[in-house]
């Protein structure tokens, strides 16, 4: 899987408020900073982190805009958005 088709699967599972589909995405030892929430350390509380994200955002969408990937294919970046309404 290239680093542009993991970003999509990724955000794809996020958008199904799965906390388990979230989590496959990570390994056991990963941890996830956001500024919005405490760091989310581990696959299951990532994934628990997201669905409950998601719940909070009254079912938040979140969508990949653009993905720049390196010629080497080992990295990537990108632009992505979210909706939801503030509960």
């Amino acid at each position: 899987m290239t680093p542009a088709e993991r970003i999509v699967a990724y955000f794809t599972a996020c958008n199904s408020g799965d906390a388990g589909s979230v989590a496959a995405h990570f390994t056991a030892d990963a941890v996830v900073y956001d500024t919005n929430v405490r760091p989310a350390r581990g696959r299951d509380d990532i994934g628990a982190m997201w669905a409950a994200v998601g719940r909070r955002w009254g079912a938040a969408q979140w969508s990949v805009d653009s993905v720049v990937e390196s010629g080497d294919g080992s990295s990537a970046a990108i632009e992505w958005s979210m909706v939801g309404t503030d509960r």
